[in-house]
């Protein structure tokens, strides 16, 4: 696993003093930011997420790493953009509609959301 963080105040990048820590089964990241009343601050957090199913086991984290820098330079909007695309061709070939039963449409529609985030067809070992 691999985290890049950005923070902003009031739509634009600010300086932050950020320190890391760690200790067994724990790691952190502690920001300190200075900020007015009415300030905005937003904070982005890219993960990349990695297996010795996909990658070397010594690989993983200069790939988790690279994949979150990758994030991280790409933004939020542009990944967000491409995220909503992406299940729209999902949703295309795989929504099923129930009329006149909200509940049952609700809870089909969430069973498909379940089983296509867990299994894409594009990797037989799963």
């Amino acid at each position: 696993m691999a985290m890049r963080w950005l923070l902003q105040k009031n739509g634009k990048k600010t300086s932050v003093n950020s320190v890391a820590e760690g200790r067994q089964g724990y790691v952190s990241n502690r920001l300190t930011v200075n900020f007015s009343e009415g300030d905005e601050i937003t904070v982005c957090k890219f993960v990349s997420v990695q297996s010795s199913l996909n990658h070397p086991e010594k690989k993983l984290v200069s790939i988790a790493s690279e994949r979150a820098e990758f994030a991280l330079k790409k933004g939020f909007t542009k990944l967000f953009e491409e995220h909503k695309v992406a299940w729209g061709q999902i949703w295309k070939t795989s929504d099923v509609h129930i009329e006149g039963d909200l509940a049952a449409q609700q809870g089909i529609r969430f069973n498909i959301f379940q089983l296509n985030q867990t299994y894409t067809g594009k990797d037989e070992r799963l």
